[in-house]
């Protein structure tokens, strides 16, 4: 049966006083130990329903009420008072139900899918250039310009925007120092960077991030680090290890999860290198440690986080 599904994201708001998290759309990639919304039109009629899927990526057919607190009916859609919640492709601002009191208004304005974090920029430190003592990128500062849609950065970061290509080779100077680019490792470069863009977004787009508490952002973090395994020798492929290649060792899984924490506005921090590295973020004022693909969300770490902050190590 032909299944049709919209690709961009939601951020849905119930009347009565109830409110619902943002769907993403297109995220029929299931990852291990993370459950999800997915709006689906599996009759092909045009209209979609809101499906609920566990962590072992099954729909939550019989559940009755999700973890995050919703109603669902026996085929796992999500129902308010017993009416199914649906939508259309090309429904507007407001939709109605088959009760008009239950009113779902979509705000399409406020975010952008291919540009997750461009609402965020000044409000989570985000945008480039930043100098600031103990600034933080997310992934990369290309990868970040991608992210917040600061293209002016990206393009000036971009040797291929600024350099000029001569016998397969980028060559370009900056501030007295001429460096050489050889064009099969700047497309190898741009595939993985492709990677990881795609995969930042996906997760966005995959959870409310704007409207979590510091708590529930810092536990889709630990969702994705707790998915990778340790593996021996693969030390140095810092996010595009632990999130595309699913392995990486002590300074890949700390590195990606600051990258992570940075990405959802949470203060970080990576103390030791190589094999002995060590990851703090900070979750409502409170300093949390992880190493490797254990990162303890039960209990606070006793780090003095007045002097590391004054240190501007976060």
């Amino acid at each position: 049966m032909k299944k049709r599904i919209i690709s961009f994201l939601m951020v849905t708001t119930l009347v009565m006083s109830m409110s619902m998290t943002a769907f993403g759309y297109d995220r029929l990639d299931y990852e291990p130990g993370r459950q999800s919304w997915r709006w689906e039109d599996w009759d092909d009629d045009g209209v979609y329903e809101c499906y609920y899927y566990k962590e072992n990526g099954n729909r939550g057919f019989n559940l009755g009420t999700t973890p995050d607190g919703y109603e669902l009916n026996d085929a796992g859609q999500w129902i308010v008072n017993g009416v199914v919640q649906t939508r259309t492709k090309e429904a507007g601002v407001q939709e109605t139900t088959e009760e008009t009191t239950q009113q779902v208004q979509i705000d399409y304005s406020a975010y952008d899918s291919e540009h997750p974090l461009a609402n965020v920029v000044d409000a989570w430190n985000l945008r480039l250039p930043n100098d600031d003592l103990g600034a933080k990128e997310v992934s990369s500062s290309s990868i970040q310009a991608l992210l917040t849609n600061q293209m002016e950065h990206y393009n000036y970061i971009d040797i291929a925007n600024y350099a000029p290509l001569i016998d397969g080779v980028y060559t370009a100077t900056r501030n007295g120092t001429t460096f050489y680019v050889r064009e099969e490792d700047y497309n190898r470069e741009k595939e993985r960077e492709k990677e990881l863009v795609d995969w930042y977004c996906n997760w966005l787009n995959s959870f409310d991030f704007q409207h979590m508490s510091e708590m529930e952002r810092a536990k889709e973090i630990q969702k994705v680090i707790v998915a990778a395994k340790y593996v021996d020798g693969t030390a140095g492929g810092y996010d595009y290890g632990i999130l595309i290649e699913k392995q990486g060792q002590c300074t890949d899984f700390a590195m990606t999860a600051c990258s992570l924490a940075t990405a959802l506005g949470l203060k970080n921090a990576v103390s030791g290198y190589g094999n002995h590295a060590i990851y703090y973020i900070w979750v409502d004022g409170e300093c949390y440690m992880g190493s490797n693909q254990e990162f303890n969300l039960e209990y606070p770490s006793n780090l003095d986080n007045q002097k590391y902050w004054a240190e501007g190590r976060w």
